[in-house]
């Protein structure tokens, strides 16, 4: 049965200044969509079976490389240079660029990025919350939300400081690929945002 389709390939998906482009790819009698993107590093390319799939990571890539757009643009010289670096940096690792919108509140000129325990921050914030916390939860979570988003032990054990055995045998297939998409789309909120609370 021939595929039915109303979009006009390539498909731009288009924020700010950034543009996303995905392809229709035939390989083998097989449909594929490939999302293509300039980042920091140079072109990057994913293929995804699913059409839907491919667009949402499309426009989730476009809306992050827009909003580094928008970050660099309230640099000015040195500063400037510093943020690009960076970003060259954590695309280098192929961790998500949204790293860096989590990092840039603490950007300093030298030294360490974040120099206190979060451990008492972080019982703080579930004192006040009333959850549960387990142990190196964020740990966890980072290697099962990783795991799922490269399929890639050797990678992933190489950024947790474990061996690849460990990392697939504890974070292997423990969340689905929604979930680790959304959990790598988590930004953090704009300064004065009424949902943000203080913790003293």
């Amino acid at each position: 049965m021939k595929e039915q389709s109303k979009d006009k390939f390539p498909i731009t998906v288009k924020k700010g200044h950034a543009s996303v482009k995905i392809y229709r790819v035939k390989n083998r009698g097989a449909v594929n969509y490939c999302v293509s993107y300039v980042s920091p590093t140079g072109r990057q390319r994913k293929n995804f079976a699913n059409l839907d799939l491919a667009k949402r990571e499309a426009s989730n890539v476009a809306q992050h490389l827009a909003d580094g757009d928008i970050e660099a643009l309230k640099l000015t010289g040195r500063e400037k240079q510093i943020y690009v670096e960076a970003e060259r940096a954590i695309a280098g690792t192929g961790l998500p660029l949204n790293l860096l919108e989590w990092l840039a509140p603490f950007r300093v000129k030298s030294g360490p990025i974040f120099d206190i325990d979060p451990r008492k921050r972080i019982a703080k914030i579930v004192k006040a919350a009333k959850v549960k916390w387990k142990r190196n939860a964020l740990r966890h979570s980072f290697g099962s939300y990783r795991m799922e988003q490269t399929k890639n032990e050797g990678q992933v054990a190489l950024e947790m400081g474990n061996s690849p055995k460990v990392v697939k045998d504890h974070y292997f297939e423990i969340v689905d690929e929604r979930a680790a998409r959304d959990y790598w789309s988590i930004k953090p909120l704009p300064k004065g945002d009424r949902k943000i609370v203080a913790i003293a």
